[in-house]
Order: structure tokens, then sequence, then C-alpha cells
């Protein structure tokens, strides 16, 4: 007997076997489409408790030079109201703010100068990155006199800075 011949009575097997039991057929045919169906509306059902939209907030370019003042400089442009900064300037006034950021230390020495311990971690560690991460930290690293304005008047500030550089 050929294969086509052997293909052909497991067809009519199977074709006999569906016709002599039609309640099983039935359950074949619509317990699929019925899950399908709940799947389907369950979804539609809880669509809008776990959907959320957000309204879309746009920020405003951040004139980015590569050194220190990325951090400290005053943005003409408007950011949330207000002209800001990277980093608060209330951190380097005298009696200073509290220091949120865990990877940024500062330290008042005098009434107009700080110093400012940064730590920075990159991975992966390549010669490449080892190379781009030691000229970020002789970017940031030294000393740097900036204007900071300070109540009424404006201070120059002398902020010395110490990058550390860690590929983990």
């Amino acid at each position: 007997m050929g294969a086509f011949a052997q293909l052909r009575l497991l067809l009519w097997k199977n074709f006999l076997s569906q016709i002599r039991s039609p309640i099983f057929t039935a359950f074949e045919f619509f317990v699929p489409l019925i899950l399908i169906g709940a799947s389907f509306g369950l979804l539609l059902g809880f669509r809008y408790k776990f959907e959320t939209s957000y309204d879309e907030q746009i920020y405003p370019a951040w004139p980015v030079t590569g050194g220190f003042k990325d951090l400290v400089q005053i943005v003409t442009t408007k950011v949330n109201g207000t002209d800001g900064t990277i980093l608060p300037l209330e951190d380097f006034s005298p009696g200073g703010g509290p220091n949120k950021c865990p990877f940024l230390k500062v330290i008042q020495t005098s009434s107009t100068s700080c110093h400012l311990y940064m730590s920075l971690a990159y991975a992966p560690v390549t010669p490449s990155t080892t190379t781009i991460m030691k000229y970020v930290q002789a970017a940031y690293s030294g000393n740097h006199t900036i204007p900071t304005p300070l109540g009424n008047m404006t201070i120059n500030m002398t902020i010395s800075m110490t990058v550390e550089v860690n590929g983990e």
C-alpha cells in the first residue's frame, strides 16, 4: 500500500470519527473560539486599567560643551518656569543645600570656594572606553572660577574638582 493510500485511509478514518461523535466535534470547534473570545474580551475590558498614556514633555535643548561648565552654567531657556542648571547652585553657596546626588559630594571650603568630588562609573572596560573616560576626567578635574548668583549680587565662585572614574 502506497503512502498516499495510507494518508487517504487515515483522513477517512478521522472524518468518520468526527461524524460519529458530533458533541465532541462541536467541543473541538467551539471551545477554542470561546477561549479566544474570552481572552480578547478581557484584553479589551482591562485595557484602560493597565494602559496609561502620559502627556508628552518637551525639554529645551541643553548646551553641552564637554567641560566643567556643563554642570553649573545657567541655561537661559526656561526649564519648568525657571532658569536651571544641572547641579543646583544652592549646593555651592555658603551654607549649601542638601546634597542628594550619590556620586557627587560638595564640600564648602570658604564662602567663595568649594570642592567637588565626583565619581563616574562606566562599562565595558575596554581600551577605547578607558581612553574616553580619561579625557572626561581631565575635562572636569581642576580649578574653575564661575560667576554664581547669590541673592541680588553675583560672586565669583572658585570650584576645585576631583573626578574619579571606575570601570566595572
